[in-house]
């Protein structure tokens, strides 16, 4: 009878402290995710956007790991259905063929490049 009333008290402790990291987890999750790049505009990803309509375990740890710098994928992968592209396929969401719907380019660009924006009519950033 001891054990059972020691094992309430320690059960509700450990829902309490796994609500708490939840809580806390979902407080410091980023609203966007820079990911740098060198060929062409960098990639801005909008957390807070998406989590309005997936939630995290959509993506998360299968995807992408959850930490700084915790996946490497190319535009090859996404082209192939994987990371990205298991959503970005023209069905779930847009394909990858606008470049700038994610390669934000900076403000002030440096050098005009002529982009029209869509990838199936120009090669200037290959």
């Amino acid at each position: 009878m001891k054990k059972i009333k020691l094992a309430r008290p320690v059960l509700l402790l450990c829902l309490a402290l796994f609500l708490c990291a939840s809580l806390v987890y979902a407080i410091t999750a980023p609203s966007r995710i820079v990911f740098k790049n060198k060929k062409k505009a960098d990639v801005i990803f909008s957390c807070a956007g998406h989590s309005k309509k997936f939630d995290c375990s959509k993506c998360h740890p299968e995807l992408f790991a959850m930490k700084r710098n915790g996946t490497a994928f190319t535009m090859e992968d996404i082209s192939a259905g994987k990371k990205c592209g298991t959503c970005h396929n023209g069905t779930v969401s847009f394909a990858v063929k606008n470049c700038v719907r994610c390669h934000v380019p900076p403000k002030k660009p440096a050098v005009k490049t002529g982009c029209p924006g869509d990838c199936t009519k120009c090669t200037k950033c290959e």
